[in-house]
């Protein structure tokens, strides 16, 4: 089977894009064509994660709370980040959540985009 460029229709904005032969050798073995363009697929979280911005972090305590659209706030631990060592007010993070004994709360933490200190 030859491998040929292929154009394609997001289905969240509905900008053609083109699905090219090197994103298709790259492509993990049964995984299907991408249904969204760069774009959107940068501004969406990835499947079964969500965004939302930093409310309070104590570095000294190592925790804070994470406040998302849609739900109530959560409680994130630094023990939970992932490639990041503290938080700020602000900065913008992905995240999935884990139902704990206390509750929901914020896990895998990434970080996607730091407040500027004073902005």
């Amino acid at each position: 089977m030859e491998l040929s460029d292929e154009m394609m229709v997001c289905e969240r904005c509905g900008v053609t894009f083109l699905w090219t032969v090197e994103d298709k050798r790259i492509e993990i073995v049964g995984q299907k064509p991408p249904s969204l363009c760069s774009g959107c697929g940068f501004l969406l979280p990835a499947a079964n994660r969500e965004r939302g911005l930093v409310k309070w972090y104590s570095p000294s305590r190592s925790y804070g709370f994470i406040s998302r659209s849609d739900g109530p706030d959560l409680f994130a631990h630094r023990s939970r980040f992932d490639g990041v060592g503290s938080l700020r007010p602000g900065d913008l993070v992905e995240f999935a959540i884990e139902k704990t004994e206390k509750g929901l709360a914020a896990v895998e933490v990434r970080l996607l985009s730091r407040k500027q200190k004073g902005g």
